[in-house]
């Protein structure tokens, strides 16, 4: 897993330099690159040739073999858009399930070379050193920063649009700053490194979000749905206390 997130990462890190983002497609909301396919391309090769039984869930397309417990959910470039205009804010997202349990995840930023290795029960390693987050902080609510995440579909569905738009005035003037950098899992790397104190992930496709929220919950953050029963892909994460908090205001 290590091995491929970071093999894949490098060749990224390549083509960003030589600005070859190649598109491929493009719709109203985000953007398909050549690079894409040529980073899922090393990613699905390592796993299988290891795991030939396993399953393999990536945005590029599924791997489906023989039946088995262990899946693997791959996003080879997370922030796309951000990588084809020169934004320097993407990454490589890996996560492993059990038996319907996310056990272990690697995230690797190429750019700024940070390798994110979380096993359940273990912790988080940052580039091969263990970090875990401060969450008996005395920052307030008023002095936070909180990462703002809309999935594709709530552009194309004036209902989700609307209660999207609803969600975001009740937090917006609640703290000291509202981020939205289109690649959600760098933003759940930030949560595990405690400078991002509180993600909200509002209808996101789930699997995107196994491995940052493993990360986030290694890390030390408390991850919580907004309405699991009703809503399952309304994510809220980050500092327990600041959480409990923001939870009360959003409930209003």
């Amino acid at each position: 897993m290590q091995e491929a997130a970071v093999k894949a990462g490098e060749l990224l890190a390549r083509r960003f330099k030589e600005n070859t983002g190649q598109i491929d497609e493009i719709n109203d909301w985000d953007v398909k690159l050549a690079v894409d396919k040529e980073s899922d391309a090393i990613i699905k090769t390592l796993i299988l040739e290891n795991f030939p039984t396993d399953i393999i869930y990536s945005e590029e397309g599924n791997e489906l073999t023989d039946s088995s417990e262990y899946q693997w959910y791959v996003d080879p470039l997370d922030g796309s858009n951000n990588f084809v205009i020169g934004v320097p804010y993407f990454g490589v997202s890996i996560a492993l399930r059990y038996q319907g349990e996310t056990v272990a995840c690697s995230i690797y930023l190429p750019v700024i070379t940070e390798h994110f290795v979380a096993i359940k029960g273990e912790g988080v390693k940052l580039n091969g050193k263990k970090i875990r987050i401060q969450t008996a902080s005395s920052k307030t609510l008023a002095q936070s920063v909180l990462s703002w995440i809309r999935g594709h579909r709530v552009f194309s569905d004036k209902l989700l649009l609307d209660q999207a738009n609803l969600l975001e005035k009740k937090f917006t003037s609640e703290v000291r700053r509202v981020l939205s950098f289109w690649s959600p899992v760098s933003d759940w790397t930030l949560v595990a490194k405690g400078l991002i104190d509180i993600i909200i992930s509002f209808e996101d496709d789930l699997y995107e979000e196994y491995a940052g929220i493993l990360l986030a919950q290694e890390a030390g953050a408390v991850v919580e749905f907004l309405d699991q029963e009703q809503y399952p892909h309304r994510i809220i994460a980050g500092n327990p206390k600041l959480i409990a908090e923001l939870q009360t205001i959003l409930n209003s």
